[in-house]
């Protein structure tokens, strides 16, 4: 004798589906645990580049892919197709 699984909704969910909304939650709960790792490295390195910016005297570098400027506070990273990256 197997039980019914009944979600929120009344809807019946058979075990495989129980399963599969299982794994999706989960790997759904890792991406957003990566991202929000991912967003400190960013802010962390665009700090370091900030840093080192204002330690060279330089507020404005641009490269093949990036414009990096720094204003009063602030550090605006743009991609060269025309993203905001900060």
């Amino acid at each position: 004798m197997s039980a019914k699984i009944i979600d929120i909704s009344g809807k019946l969910l058979d075990e495989n589906l129980k399963r599969d909304l299982n794994i999706l939650m989960h790997d759904v709960h890792t991406a957003k645990q990566e991202l929000d790792r991912w967003k400190q490295t960013v802010s962390l390195l665009y700090s370091n580049l900030a840093g080192a910016m204002e330690v060279c005297g330089v507020i404005y570098h641009r490269d093949e892919t990036l414009e990096v400027q720094l204003t009063d506070d602030q550090i605006v990273v743009r991609e060269l197709d025309g993203c905001d990256l900060h």
